[in-house]
């Protein structure tokens, strides 16, 4: 450490211009230029921090956390003003604070595989410090590069434990409490911005297990401490280069309050398998969610949901069964609505296209569906009916259900000859569903037996009524007497 001082004087009132300049052991820079005036118990310049190496810095709590930090740099700077003739008084202005190249890693990667953080840069630029005023102010946050690799198994979350620290007993102390009716720090951002992001997750709630969230990019704007006021919000990502999903709108943060508009393409159900119950006993094997619609939140619980969007390409099958137990090639629903205060779930259209599904009676004379969920299952639907059921009743309303080239696998194996058909060529309505007193929902739904024997099932119904009650009319016309043989024997 090298120090020249020419000048100094703690009498002259006008405090000299000084300059100041350090060079650290790794490159790392220090440059103060200004003015100290002891009579006048006042000092003002500009401070700059330029290129600290990060892993000199980290020694300082090194023994009591996880992680390493191989490389990296800070630099601060920024212009001062402070006067301690009664009070300390100070301000800063022109405030920057950057991070650079940062990586950080566990120190045992036996431990903690496939964890750690890598920051291209940081940079937090325009803040402004009025101590008096106990108030910061910052122009932008802007983060480039930030990837992140870490798993979840079991209760282990590998990031938790990158980052816990482990302090000894007697510096582990709480920080006093502030007085009553002392007021405390503001602050303001007035942009937040994070740019060619990316995670790497493993977890067992999907699969496949690893996920890539990659390009992952984010804003806001406009956020207070304490908070409050509307912030802008935007999230954009793409999880293993085929799922995108992205949202953007405003949140009171202080209440939790806002409307968010969002959008999801590409999604595969097959994903999720892992979280289904072990006692489903079925899979779905393929299947894409879009939904596009708009959320609005009250006390940052969902108040609202709108929202229009599909699933394409369904399959769905029993566990260690080769054939499809359902499969669709498009349901879509239009202006879907449901309103959590009130109760009420509105569909304007559902619309069914190619839906294929299968009955089969076995030898035992179960349904195919009916071995899907076990008794526990039902268990555990019971109990979130009655969550759903606190409060006022809900009321549901659907006025069309369209339903097109589709077509039912019936086979019956209980008998000792097997009977197979398909119900073909289904088109037809479902009208008015309707949790309304005294509503009635109305059936026309046409098809044929083989490709040649027409079906009818057309009538009236109350499904959502307790007990539902059906009145339909079900016609064969036509079919061949011999395919009832199995029955007729």
């Amino acid at each position: 450490l090298d120090l020249n001082v020419l000048g100094l004087s703690t009498v002259l009132e006008e405090g000299k211009p000084y300059v100041l300049e350090a060079t650290g052991e790794n490159g790392g820079q220090l440059r103060w230029e200004g003015e100290v005036s002891i009579p006048r118990s006042h000092s003002e310049g500009t401070l700059a921090l330029t290129d600290l190496h990060m892993p000199a810095l980290l020694r300082i709590v090194e023994p009591w956390v996880a992680f390493e930090l191989p490389q990296g740099t800070v630099s601060v700077e920024g212009q001062y003003q402070v006067n301690w003739s009664e009070n300390v008084d100070y301000r800063v202005s022109q405030g920057e604070v950057r991070l650079d190249g940062i990586l950080i890693n566990p120190k045992s990667s036996e431990d903690l595989p496939d964890t750690g953080v890598a920051l291209g840069s940081l940079k937090l630029s325009g803040i402004a410090l009025d101590g008096p005023k106990q108030q910061v102010d910052m122009e932008a946050l802007v983060i480039n590069e930030l990837a992140i690799s870490g798993w979840m198994e079991g209760d282990q979350v590998s990031l938790a434990q990158l980052f816990a620290v482990d302090l000894p007993a007697d510096d582990a102390q709480q920080a006093p409490a502030e007085e009553d009716g002392e007021e405390g720090w503001s602050a303001s951002l007035g942009k937040f911005q994070l740019a060619n992001s990316s995670v790497r997750w493993r977890s067992g709630f999907t699969d496949p297990a690893l996920l890539e969230i990659t390009p992952l990019e984010a804003s806001a704007s406009d956020i207070k401490w304490p908070l409050e006021g509307d912030t802008g919000l935007a999230l954009s990502l793409t999880i293993n280069g085929e799922t995108s999903a992205s949202a953007e709108g405003t949140l009171d943060l202080g209440l939790g309050a806002g409307k968010l508009s969002y959008e999801l393409n590409g999604l595969p159900l097959a994903w999720f398998n892992p979280n289904f119950p072990a006692a489903l006993n079925a899979q779905i094997t393929d299947g894409r969610l879009q939904v596009t619609g708009e959320i609005s939140l009250a006390d940052y619980a969902p108040a609202t949901i709108g929202m229009d969007g599909a699933i394409n390409g369904f399959a769905g099958k029993i566990t260690d069964a080769e054939e499809a137990l359902t499969s669709w090639e498009t349901v879509r629903w239009e202006k879907l609505r449901i309103d959590m205060d009130k109760h009420q779930v509105e569909l304007a259209k559902l619309s069914i296209d190619n839906y294929s599904g299968r009955i089969h009676i076995r030898e035992d004379g179960s349904i195919n569906a009916q071995n899907i969920w076990q008794q526990e299952v039902g268990e555990q639907a019971e109990v979130v009916k009655d969550d759903l059921s606190e409060g006022e009743p809900w009321s549901v309303a659907v006025p069309l259900i369209g339903i097109t080239d589709s077509q039912i696998d019936f086979m019956d194996e209980s008998l000792p000859i097997h009977f197979r058909t398909v119900i073909g060529d289904i088109n037809g309505d479902i009208k008015d569903i309707s949790s309304a007193e005294g509503a009635s929902t109305k059936v026309d739904i046409k098809g044929s037996v083989d490709g040649y024997a027409p079906v009818t099932l057309a009538g009236t119904a109350q499904p959502l009524r307790s007990p539902p009650a059906i009145d339909l009319e079900l016609k064969f016309g036509g079919v061949d007497m011999s395919l009832l043989s199995p029955y007729s024997g």
